[in-house]
């Protein structure tokens, strides 16, 4: 699919609809005509949908196992526009002053092209128009209802106006901040503006309170941090001639971790608690902690994104944006799955003027909306590349990295250390182990529990072999859910192999006792002009065994690819074989494909179908 072509074919479309959404904005669950008017379009476009969330959307398209959710919200603000627009506000006192009038239209406009090319997906794509953001109660909604469920990912994104428009942010790690919300109401003592001195002026505590409360960011905080704290709202007195006997503050705490979050609470409340004293007032404070958490994008859906972006806009169109102090619920949705959350350049240009997100002009260059619609089918096309990457040959490196679970190898190693009489270890972090593993292994583990331990080490070895054999919690536990995957890789035709750097050494003798002596053919690793250091495990051996191409070979080992270990030597060697010597080598001209576990290769598998 031409993404920028099929996406332009519908800008009109997204247009006009972000231009009737921004005329009758609605405040958080009370979106009740915008609502019905996305519905009216998924109606118009056969596609099927469910109410969520008081006044949210939830439709799907597609077919399949796998889920990527769409996200967009869909509130406005309570802000009195001040633009002189064909579009502007006919709701008075509510504006869409943040973008979400973009964000909704573009989904639909995503909406309409990938429901034209349906055929062309082997997934669903969840589409969910969310309610209430900017109270921060839609996405809690969304996940307690269950609209999450079966969701492997999710991808949302946001405009922004003090971005050059068609500039695109797609990063990893943390991106927006938590948000607190704290009401302070100071009760004083009323009376006539005439005498002060009879009374306890609250207005003057609130001022007060909101002056001092500056100084925990200032003077408490790590200058290295990021926090804000913002009084946004103060209100106090009935009338000029009377002396307030109550105000009451409101504002909004942001981090990025829970730790500094609760710091500054307690800070807030000391502060307002002991300024009030001074004036003989009384502070009462509501704090409401983490009304959500950080945006905190995932590594390796947030890579996957940028390069779906960069073949689609070109890599100049991506830019560094620092983490930003602004909050936004998306971040419930990355608790139960992971997502990325992009940023979308909207500064509209001359003669509009430019003005940030929440002011009464702010506006948005169109472009903006046209990029956003392009982003949503991108995510989806790109991520459905790389899920469905075929192949024709497995690779097992079988050497521990298959049977590295923790737990196991905890388990196996101190039941073998008891039964020699000696106490038991951490051994945790031996999270895998090269070659033939298991003399390795107790190696080490008796070297923890201490030199002289060394000496029993023929009959530690000897009570651990016959555990690894007889136990059968450990073949569960570590070589879960193989079985099932070799049936269904046989049947899709697709080669087997199980590596080794001997003739027939332990990894060859497990592998027959565990899965059949039939079931995988045994690759030796040893070759005339390849290094030893690192081991390269026999992997190099697939493309002359099986005549396959380096595409076409998926590599089944461990996740955490260092170029220094025996244990993802086979990745390694499939690199070595095709010129690449290093890991940046590898990653660039993907030579390895994919490092992959038992259960995510089902996953694969399944996608595929």
């Amino acid at each position: 699919m031409d993404i920028k072509k099929e996406v332009e074919k519908v800008s009109d479309y997204m247009i006009g609809l972000r231009r009737y959404f921004h005329e009758y904005p609605e405040l958080g669950f009370c979106e009740y005509e915008t609502s019905r008017r996305i519905e009216n379009e998924l109606d118009q476009l056969h596609i099927k949908y469910t109410p969520a969330a008081e006044t949210g959307i939830v439709a799907e398209i597609g077919t399949g196992d796998y889920i990527i959710a769409l996200r967009a919200d869909m509130d406005a603000l309570k802000i009195t526009e001040e633009n002189d627009t064909a579009y502007k506000s006919k709701n008075e006192g509510l504006m869409h002053a943040c973008g979400h009038d973009a964000h909704m239209a573009a989904l639909l406009g995503a909406a309409k092209v990938l429901k034209a090319h349906e055929d062309e997906l082997n997934m669903r794509v969840r589409l969910i128009w969310q309610p209430s953001e900017e109270n921060c109660e839609g996405a809690r909604r969304i996940c307690d209802e269950g609209h999450l469920k079966g969701v492997n990912e999710i991808f949302g994104l946001h405009v922004f106006g003090d971005l050059e428009a068609g500039m695109v942010s797609i990063e990893p790690g943390p991106r927006m901040a938590s948000t607190d919300m704290f009401t302070i109401t100071i009760y004083g003592r009323g009376g006539h503006a005439g005498k002060p001195n009879q009374c306890i002026d609250a207005t003057v505590v609130a001022a007060a309170v909101t002056l001092n409360i500056q100084s925990i960011i200032s003077r408490e905080t790590n200058p290295i941090d990021s926090a804000v704290v913002t009084i946004g709202r103060l209100s106090s007195g009935t009338q000029y001639n009377i002396i307030s006997k109550e105000a009451v503050l409101e504002g909004t705490v942001r981090t990025f971790s829970e730790s500094e979050s609760l710091r500054i609470q307690a800070a807030i409340r000391r502060v307002a608690a002991h300024s009030a004293a001074a004036y003989g007032a009384e502070a009462v404070i509501d704090y409401r902690s983490l009304r959500h958490p950080a945006v905190i994008n995932d590594d390796a859906l947030s890579k996957s994104a940028y390069e779906g972006a960069v073949e689609l806009l070109g890599e100049s169109r991506l830019i560094h944006v620092p983490k930003m102090m602004l909050g936004e619920d998306f971040s419930f949705y990355q608790q139960e799955v992971p997502g990325v959350f992009a940023f979308v350049g909207a500064c509209p240009k001359a003669p509009l003027k430019h003005f940030p997100n929440h002011h009464p002009s702010f506006d948005i260059d169109e472009q903006a909306l046209i990029v956003s619609g392009m982003l949503y089918v991108m995510y989806v096309l790109k991520r459905q590349s790389t899920l469905s990457k075929t192949f024709k040959a497995c690779i097992f490196d079988l050497d521990g990295t298959i049977a590295d679970t923790v737990e196991s190898i905890a388990y196996c190693a101190n039941l073998a250390l008891a039964t020699a009489g000696l106490k038991p270890v951490d051994v945790s972090c031996y999270n895998y182990f090269a070659g033939d593993g298991a003399d390795q292994l107790i190696r080490r583990a008796l070297k923890a529990a201490g030199d002289e331990a060394l000496i029993h080490y023929e009959e530690v070895y000897a009570a651990y072999r016959k555990i690894f054999k007889d136990n059968s919690m450990y073949k569960v536990t570590a070589y879960e859910g193989i079985p099932k995957m070799l049936e269904q890789l046989k049947e899709k035709g697709i080669h087997l192999a199980v590596l080794s750097n001997k003739p027939h050494n332990q990894t060859v003798t497990v592998t027959e006792a565990l899965f059949g002596q039939d079931c995988f053919e045994h690759i030796q690793g040893q070759m005339e002009g390849i290094p030893k250091k690192p081991d390269p495990a026999g992997a190099f051996c697939i493309a002359d065994k099986f005549n396959v191409k380096c595409e076409e070979c998926m590599y089944v080992g461990d996740t955490n690819v260092d170029m220094q270990t025996g244990n993802n030597a086979g990745m390694y060697a499939v690199g070595v074989l095709w010129g690449f010597r290093t890991r940046k080598e590898l990653e660039e001209n993907n030579a390895h494909i994919i490092i992959s576990r038992p259960d995510e290769l089902l996953d694969l598998l399944h996608q595929s179908k």
